[in-house]
């Protein structure tokens, strides 16, 4: 209990700093704003140079829009800023600043009634009739009823970077269709944070060939990009692995490279030859486990699992040589070096 308020108390000043930070960034071009506050093309200008390069929380936002009299110049730089807003939930503080009701309306249209609009046609695969590569690590998707439980403790939060970090504790080590991530990812507004989940979540994708369907959730195009490249390379690798042969070293091979490591004297020149065989060869899990239990001290394995990582082609279920480790403080570094090496 006491580590889960830490835990709640740390994400909510990380997402206070971090709104802190942008409204500080916010005010030193407010400062130029009120220089050039007389020219007001100049303030336009200025204000979609600076929309183009940053993300705004909608306060500052409605601040920006002060500097302009006319509604026609306001509703051009809302519409510019509302991909890149941080608070999307908020926005709809933002048609106060409209002396005309006609454009608020129309600003409403081209921005939160389009995006409701598109949430409404958005496509979702089928993973009951998906007939493609299944990854390994991810061979039947979570229940309808754990889906639900973990939809409706999502929804309920209210901070968007804390429902960020908690949809992904939620889903570390299951396993769920496209279907269900992209209904998770929905939980988010802003097409930062669901860049950043979508691109986690691959690694738990049942229907993998399926993950494409996620480029819908995404609007701003730089992001959407992003995410496509970065899902083609994750992909491709998983279907390669799929069709290659499994990676795994001759039993023969295997003895010697094991007795090898066993004939030194001492630790330092174990871990030695340990790392050199593992960096040049291909091993599997249970060949590694081999390796690792050539030595008797702890740190001395979690050294040679953590340098594993980077090799092996089975980092998916590479959670499953938690085991080999002894002690609780040393299995608990070894998690926390998966998480960190998984986002």
């Amino acid at each position: 209990m006491k580590l889960k308020t830490i835990l709640l108390t740390f994400c909510l000043a990380s997402s206070v700093t971090f709104a802190q930070h942008k409204t500080d960034d916010y005010k030193s071009f407010k400062n130029e704003l009120r220089k050039k506050e007389l020219v007001k093309n100049n303030n336009y200008d200025k204000s979609i140079d600076y929309i183009s390069h940053h993300n705004l929380l909608v306060i500052d936002l409605i601040d920006m829009c002060s500097y302009f009299r006319s509604d026609r110049m306001k509703y051009k730089v809302c519409l510019k800023a509302f991909p890149t807003i941080i608070d999307k939930k908020n926005f709809f503080k933002v048609y106060d600043s409209f002396n005309s009701f006609s454009y608020a309306i129309k600003l409403y249209h081209e921005t939160e009634g389009m995006n409701k609009q598109n949430e409404s046609e958005i496509h979702f695969p089928d993973p009951f009739t998906y007939n493609g590569v299944i990854s390994s690590s991810c061979e039947r998707p979570i229940s309808q009823y754990a889906f639900e439980e973990i939809l409706h403790k999502i929804e309920e939060l209210k901070n968007e970077n804390y429902r960020l970090s908690q949809l992904k504790k939620s889903i570390y080590h299951s396993c769920l269709s496209t279907e269900e991530i992209m209904k998770l990812t929905q939980t988010l507004d802003s097409d930062q944070n669901r860049a950043i989940f979508l691109s986690y979540a691959v690694d738990y994708a049942y229907d993998i060939e399926n993950y494409f369907y996620v480029k819908q959730l995404i609007d701003n195009k730089f992001e959407k990009q992003q995410l496509v490249s970065f899902i083609n390379k994750k992909v491709e690798r998983i279907v390669s692995l799929h069709t290659a042969e499994h990676c795994k070293t001759s039993p023969s091979e295997l003895d010697y490279i094991l007795k090898t490591i066993k004939d030194q004297q001492f630790s330092k020149e174990k871990i030695n030859i340990a790392k050199a065989h593992i960096a040049k060869n291909c091993f599997d899990l249970p060949q590694l486990s081999l390796i690792v239990n050539q030595f008797s001290f702890d740190t001395n394995k979690l050294d040679i699992l953590k340098y594993s990582f980077q090799y092996s082609e089975e980092k998916n279920k590479f959670y499953t040589l938690r085991d080999l480790l002894n002690f609780s403080n040393n299995k608990r570094d070894f998690d926390e070096f998966l998480l960190s090496n998984r986002i």
